[in-house]
């Protein structure tokens, strides 16, 4: 028998020795020669964990449980060559967890079948079958045995129970013949006791069974009437489907999750009476302390599965740099959208990358879990980037380990390199203003031989252990443009905080005085200006796109704009003509070119709004990290106990 080992880790790495990146199973057809030994750390501890085999034709996969660290390979596994792939799962009665892809390969050959008749006798499939009967009557017995164990056992026998209901789950696939072995089994279930051999030994026939149906190892010796028996396993609402079809027509089996099919109870949380005074979350909102974090991004350690609050909020921006002038405009912009992004560690998306592309003479590609891969013989630098994405100012941390180098552009500002990272090495990097496109960029040269690296995104100067993407994104649609607000990203609600006033010079201006030098100071009345705040001066509250803010009110040498008791005054050398109708066709002769003057406000009373595309945001287990393409964002929940717990054990510790 020949052994691989696999390492599972709390983040839902599955990996190989060394960095072997590939399971390989030799030739097609090989049988009963493989097995992995499943080493289980951290979180994977003492769950019950099940492998899901993944196999070239897209099928829905198999399935096969560990046991006491190991797992062998099915038949279906080697049937066919091509590449698959292995995902673990582990669960108790309180969690469930699963790993990132392991892939594997399996080498073609010419083919080791023959046109020799096979000997007349019992079908393969029915001495499987038989050899199920002979496990169900050792795995009824078991049942006895495992509701003593459970009484005594406590807490420990609740997981040697889900350790038994994957057996159970096995055994769904059964012939008819199985039916008194899946009954007790199913009773299993609710007393939750230990896996005894017997029963494991039965799981272990029906996997073969179903392996054998699968790739077509098993099939009847045709019968007097030239027919063979065709079995077969379909998924149903609630559990599988078994069938036989022979000579006699088409026989099926229903097989139904749990006891009776029935889910277990549910905790409901949405009434908190005094005769029902607990609830999950009702629990939580008791034991957990508040959480309120406001960045962009914005980290924290939540409770897992616990509702997120999260509001955006936004100031108009300019275009340009600068002072604003006449000789330097700076168009005011506001926003027709909002997006928020929740993610874990990594911040950097799969979607953002193309799905295949050749460069070069490689074959760069990407999958789900977010590896990147290159293949072939590069007939020089071989590159490979991402399409735009956002990334608000901030410090950060790449690493694409141990293969490529990776880099981040800024493609708004001539393609300049914000970051560059080294083969094996992570790179920490600062980003002082917000990027609206950035891009992620690989580069490698030479033979590969299906290479490939993890690359990782995360907030902070320390590189961490890859940890899978796991983002939600939510984008809001504004019912018009808003230049200066607040949105709740859950209820819908928002807050307009910010108006712009369009000049075009039929606005109705005086002139205030001459000043400084015999300086026009124009003044347009605040009738003009809706739900301005009626305060003197704003001290720069207030943003144009011509002028920058100047204290008018009580500086008479100051020269911009400002808005004073709800009115707008600019001052501004001698490109203020002396008269009122030179001045408004000024602003005429502005707003006629396409620069018109336009000056955002704060209001002195927020404008409620509706968006569209609201919805509700769950924190994920471990560190939980919100973006925005918004200045900021505000998020709120509960926090997680056993990290708040451990910080201030480390902080003892460290005083000790």
């Amino acid at each position: 028998m020949i052994e691989q080992s696999v390492s599972l880790a709390s983040n839902g790495t599955a990996k190989l020795p060394g960095y072997e990146q590939l399971v390989r199973f030799g030739y097609t057809k090989n049988r009963g020669v493989y097995r992995l030994h499943v080493d289980a750390t951290g979180e994977w501890e003492g769950l019950a964990i099940r492998c899901f085999w993944h196999v070239p034709d897209g099928k829905d996969p198999s399935s096969s449980l560990v046991v006491d660290g190991y797992v062998d390979v099915p038949a279906s596994v080697t049937a066919q060559p091509g590449s698959g792939c292995i995902t673990f799962e582990g669960s108790d009665d309180t969690k469930n967890i699963t790993s990132a892809d392991l892939h594997y390969r399996v080498s073609a050959n010419s083919g080791t079948e023959d046109g020799t008749e096979p000997e007349p006798g019992t079908p393969a499939w029915q001495q499987l079958v038989d050899a199920v009967h002979t496990d169900a009557t050792a795995a009824e017995q078991a049942k006895t045995d495992a509701q003593t164990a459970a009484q005594q056992a406590g807490a420990s026998a609740q997981k040697a129970g889900n350790a038994l209901s994957d057996t159970i789950t096995a055994k769904e696939d059964a012939l008819k013949a199985t039916k008194d072995a899946q009954t007790a089994a199913n009773e299993a279930t609710t007393s939750a006791g230990s896996a005894d051999k017997s029963a494991q030994e039965a799981a272990g026939s029906l996997q073969e069974l179903k392996n054998g149906i699968a790739s077509g190892e098993f099939k009847g010796e045709p019968g007097n009437d030239g027919k063979s028996p065709v079995v077969t396993v379909t998924d149903i609402e609630n559990g599988h489907r078994v069938s036989i079809t022979d000579k006699d027509g088409t026989k099926t089996i229903d097989v139904l999750n749990g006891k009776d099919g029935k889910d277990a109870p549910q905790i409901d949380d949405t009434t908190v009476t005094d005769s029902a005074p607990w609830s999950s979350k009702h629990i939580v909102d008791v034991l957990c302390p508040p959480i309120s974090e406001t960045g962009n991004p914005a980290q924290f350690y939540p409770v897992a599965g616990y509702p997120l609050g999260c509001k955006v909020s936004w100031e108009p921006t300019q275009e340009g740099s600068g002072t604003p002038s006449p000789e330097n405009i700076r168009p005011i912009k506001g926003r027709d959208s909002v997006t928020v992004t929740r993610c874990g560690e990594n911040l950097f998306n799969p979607a953002w990358m193309p799905e295949k592309t050749l460069n070069n003479g490689l074959t760069w590609t990407i999958t789900s879990d977010g590896t990147v891969t290159a293949n072939g013989t590069a007939n020089g630098t071989s590159y490979y980037n991402s399409d735009y994405f956002s990334l608000p100012a901030g410090t950060y941390t790449i690493s694409a380990m141990p293969y490529f180098r990776m880099s981040i552009l800024n493609r708004d500002v001539g393609d300049t390199t914000v970051a560059a990272q080294q083969v094996g090495q992570p790179c920490t990097f600062t980003v002082e203003t917000d990027i609206q496109n950035a891009s992620l960029f690989f580069d490698t040269s030479g033979i590969l031989d299906n290479v490939s690296a993890k690359p990782q995104i995360e907030k902070g100067t320390t590189a961490t252990t890859y940890a899978p993407y796991t983002g939600q994104t939510a984008t809001l649609t504004l019912p018009r443009t808003i230049y200066g607000g607040t949105v709740d990203t859950v209820s819908s609600e928002g807050q307009e905080t910010r108006k712009l006033l369009t000049l075009d010079g039929t606005e109705k201006w005086m002139v205030s005085g001459k000043f400084l030098d015999n300086k026009t100071d124009w003044y347009y009345v605040s009738s003009k200006i809706p739900n301005a705040v009626n305060a003197a001066p704003q001290k720069g509250n207030e943003i144009c796109s011509h002028y920058p803010h100047a204290d008018i009110a009580n500086t008479n040498t100051a020269q911009g704009c400002a808005i004073v008791w709800g009115a707008i005054r600019v001052r501004w050398g001698d490109t203020i003509p002396d008269d009122a109708d030179a001045w408004k066709a000024h602003l005429a002769a502005q707003y006629a070119a396409g620069t018109p003057v336009q000056i955002a406000y704060k209001l002195a009373e927020p404008v409620p709004f509706t968006v569209t595309g609201a919805q509700p945001i769950s924190a994920l287990s471990g560190v939980n990290t919100l973006l925005t393409d918004a200045d900021s964002v505000t998020v709120t929940g509960r926090a997680d106990p056993i990290k708040r717990i451990t910080d201030l054990e480390d902080a003892v510790a460290s005083m000790t």
